[in-house]
Order: structure tokens, then sequence, then C-alpha cells
């Protein structure tokens, strides 16, 4: 994620004050901690799985980013393939990105209701990147999406991956050999 990104993001619903510790941050009154381990801390900090937000060295678990799957992860593969799969925006599919935003506190007037399919899938992948901010997905969903170099073009310009052609990593030989499939492009 890039801090344009986060930009994007902060005002717009509740959950960045989930994810995100920023200078000064406080938790229900709570000051976080000034430094852990002895080192100052000064910047943004993912802090959706922190254990204790006034201790940083609580535990293995309480300053790492956990990536996990979650009912919202469901919710929003489904509006995707569903629009992707009959190239129309169903019911079903506007209800399930309208109960995140819903839960992260959007009004009426911020909610999706397109039934554009490619304003449909943009919103989609854009409420993607707010609901899993710093669960390291965002890059992956770019990669996916091949857009990387839209969203991400300081990283994809003069990069190894733009001038190889590598969008995706080689497919194994065995595989290869197995199944008589062509490897990706660049390898």
């Amino acid at each position: 994620e890039t801090m344009e990104f986060y930009d994007e993001c902060q005002n717009r619903d509740a959950r960045l004050a989930q994810t995100i510790r920023t200078p000064g941050y406080e938790r229900d009154g709570v000051p976080a901690a000034p430094n852990f381990n002895g080192y100052s801390y000064t910047g943004y900090q993912p802090i959706k799985y922190t254990l204790d937000d006034t201790k940083y060295d609580a535990g293995a678990l309480n300053t790492n980013a956990i990536p996990l799957f979650r009912y919202a992860e469901v919710l929003l593969m489904y509006a995707e393939a569903s629009t992707r799969a009959t190239n129309s925006v169903n019911t079903q599919a506007i209800q399930a990105i309208q109960e995140i935003q819903k839960r992260a506190g959007y009004a009426d007037s911020q909610l999706t209701t397109t039934t554009d399919p490619t304003a449909f899938t943009t919103a989609v992948s854009n409420e993607r990147g707010w609901e899993f901010f710093a669960e390291m997905k965002r890059w992956f969903e770019l990669v996916r999406l091949e857009k990387v170099s839209e969203v991400r073009a300081e990283t994809w310009d003069g990069s190894l991956f733009q001038r190889n052609n590598h969008y995706y990593f080689p497919i194994p030989y065995q595989q290869i050999e197995l199944t008589q499939w062509t490897n990706n492009a660049g390898y």
C-alpha cells in the first residue's frame, strides 16, 4: 500500500482507526507506548492484529501482521466473480459490497450502487484495498488484475518485471512437463 492509498482511505470510514497507528495514536483513550524494544515509534504502523495496544512486546503475534481470510473477503470475491462471470451486476453482488461498506460506517450516499460491470469491479477492487489495508494483499490484487503499471507506476517503470514482461512467476518445469502447459510470458 502507498501513503496516497492511505490518504484516500483517511476520513472515509471507521476501519482506519483499527488499521493504522499514526503518531499520537490512542485507542480507547490509552496512548500508544512511545517505543518498543528500544526503538522510538514516530511513523505509521499496521495494528490490525495487535494483542495489547499499550505494550509492543506482549508476544510474538503482537506486532506481526497475520494474513487471514475473512468473511469480507468471501463477500468481495463473490461480488467480483459473479460480475465477471455474467458481465452484469446482480443484486446479491451489490448487497455483498454494501454489507462491508455499511459495517465500515459509510453513509447511504457513499454505498456502491452502480450496475455498470466495469465501474462495479473497480469499486470492488478499491473496497478490497481499503478493507484489507496492511494485510499484504494489495500487491497480489494489482498483479492478478495486471494493474501494477497503472496503480504503482513508480514501482513498475524500469523494473525487472517490466523489462522482461514478467507479470507472473514462471510455471515450474515439472508442471509444464506433466501438463504440457506453456510457460508464462517472459520465461
